[in-house]
Formats: structure tokens, sequence, C-alpha cells
């Protein structure tokens, strides 16, 4: 997958407006970094299903629940369901996301790291589109993914960064860990335990106030359904 640059710099994080989970509002600083142009695909994802040879990773978690993706397992080989060849993968877990990433060279991105990427380089951004989001920007409200890459990207070329799918992030998260990443601001990675992982950006079929940039989802990690896929981030020096 291409990926694109997002320059290292101090970014505001968090929204006065949101959630209780998105207050306060701060600043935060982050290294450069690469983040996919898209969400891994059904197809990229089955290579790695078929390099792994089974759903579970080496510590026994399971990567994918196929009966909650449009894969499927006949006769002892994998299937895409047609038409979804391009569609982001979905049905995976945090583990699964996370090995997929290692498995390329890469990783999974930070909520921080996430979320500033999201705006597309306009700081404080509501959308990725600015202060508004519609139906012709972005897969929400809606009845199934749809391929990447099917909307118009943000400022900083990234499709799909809200709506299609949630996208799983590195971070444990907290409800209140924004009150903590106020005091320690430089490249935050989330608390150091819990008991569910970060997820970023809405899906199908999310109302439109879980487009907002700020806006946060957690579930437990070896959580699967037809809303959660990923996309992975890499360090640039």
């Amino acid at each position: 997958t291409e990926m694109v640059i997002v320059p290292g710099g101090s970014y505001t994080r968090g929204s006065d407006n949101g959630s209780r989970d998105e207050k306060p509002k701060h600043k935060v600083t982050i290294n450069s970094f690469a983040l996919d142009i898209h969400s891994v695909t059904n197809e990229q994802f089955v290579r790695f299903l078929e390099f792994m040879g089974g759903e579970k990773n080496s510590d026994n978690n399971d990567i994918i629940r196929l009966r909650n993706s449009r894969i499927k397992r006949t006769a002892g080989k994998l299937i895409i369901e047609s038409g979804y060849a391009k569609h982001p993968v979905v049905g995976i877990t945090w583990y699964g996301a996370q090995a997929y990433a290692k498995w390329v060279g890469k990783r999974l991105p930070t909520e921080a790291e996430w979320e500033t990427a999201a705006t597309g380089g306009e700081d404080s951004a509501e959308y990725p589109t600015g202060s508004d989001i519609d139906h012709t920007q972005a897969n929400f409200f809606n009845s199934d993914t749809t391929s990447v890459m099917s909307y118009p990207p943000n400022g900083y070329g990234l499709y799909d960064v809200v709506g299609n799918v949630y996208e799983w992030c590195e971070d444990w998260y907290a409800y209140n860990f924004y009150d903590i990443s106020m005091q320690e601001p430089e490249n935050p990675t989330g608390p150091k335990q819990g008991v569910y992982r970060v997820l970023r950006g809405g899906c199908w079929k999310s109302l439109k106030e879980d487009m907002r940039c700020a806006h946060r989802h957690r579930n437990n990690p070896g959580t699967v359904n037809g809303t959660y896929g990923f996309r992975c981030a890499t360090d640039v020096s």
C-alpha cells in the first residue's frame, strides 16, 4: 500500500464539544510518520492468512473470524466474496491488525497519530473535510462497506480516514486519558495497560457525529464485527 508522510509537529487533539472522553482539547507533539493511504483490503489480508496458514496468531488469539468477514474458506481455499476484493477487510481483531502490520514491516498508528492524520493538515478541523461532511465525501449511515478510495482523500491524501470501517489503533483506551496526556504531550502512546483498545474513524453505519476527527471508540482487542478494519503506519526518519 502506498503511504503518505504526516509531518511531525505540534497538533491539537480532542474536542471541547464532544463526548467526555474527548476532553480536554490539548496540544500534542508527534514525530513525522507515514500512514497507508487506504485501509488494508480483503485481497491484501488473504495473502497474510495464506502465509499464516490459519486464523490464530502465535498466542492462540483470533486474527480474524471469517464468518464476520467477506473471506470464506471453501474446501481449504480462502475465497473472497465476489466484488469485495478491494473493500476493507473486516471481522479482524486488534491482534490480527497488529500481526498483519508486523508481517508487512509496519505497525499500527497511535491514537494521537491517527487523529493528527485525520485532520488532513487543518489543525482542529471538525471533520477530515473541514467544518462539515456529507454522503459524497465519506461512507456513513449506509448499508455496507465500499471499495477503498471510492471517496475523495483528505488534505494529506488519505482515503476513507472516516467512514467505511473503524480502524484499530495501537493504544489502550482510557476515557480520562486526555487529562494525563496533557502532562505528557510528547508522542503519547496511551495508557500503560487497559481492557479495551482504541478504534477510530467511524464506519459505514455510523451517524455523522462519529465522522468527527476527535471521536473516540474502543472495544476489547479480541472483538470482531463487520465494521472494524485498520491501516498501517511506520516511523520515518
